[in-house]
């Protein structure tokens, strides 16, 4: 996995500083340090990363949670729903989102949208380091507002334990 943080961090640097590097089959601007790459359709990534940070940061310090996904229609929805979350955070900490298409999982239905949001917010508070305080503050207002919204209360009330800061089944 820190092989293809360092891949993304490097990809970051590469379109922002290289004005020929025109790679439309592997990374695309969403918004302002907000990308979406994609190293073939069963591996895509949003991430949230300044030019500077790219150069700065090891692999390591830059958090990854992976989501998997069932049907790449499912796949393309999760990616840009976390792709419109992270977008809206201007000063969020440098992360990285991996949605695996695999078509074996388990995944279950119906309030997926909600779970990835509560568990993106949730992987931002927890996992994303020195984040400024308006950012963490509409953070936790936005998740305290997906919780209320939310029928199965549990996501809300367990912390993140090191498997589920890393994956996610979305269907």
């Amino acid at each position: 996995m820190n092989q293809k943080v360092q891949l993304i961090l490097d990809l970051i640097v590469k379109f922002r500083t290289y004005t020929q590097f025109v790679d439309h089959h592997t990374i695309w601007e969403l918004d302002e340090d907000t990308y979406f790459i994609s190293f073939g359709d069963a591996h895509l990534f949003s991430a949230k990363c300044t030019i500077r940070q790219a150069i700065i940061l090891t692999n390591k310090q830059v958090p990854i949670m992976t989501v998997f996904t069932k049907h790449i229609t499912v796949q393309n929805k999760a990616l840009f729903s976390l792709g419109q979350i992270i977008a809206k955070y201007a000063d969020l900490s440098p992360c990285i989102f991996e949605v695996q298409r695999n078509e074996l999982c388990d995944c279950e239905s119906s309030d997926s949208a909600v779970r990835l949001q509560i568990l993106t917010l949730k992987f931002l508070m927890e996992q994303a380091p020195l984040l400024p305080k308006t950012t963490l503050d509409k953070i936790k207002i936005d998740y305290e507002v997906a919780c209320a919204k939310n029928v199965h209360q549990y996501l809300c009330d367990k912390p993140l334990n090191s498997k589920s800061a890393t994956s996610l089944l979305f269907s």
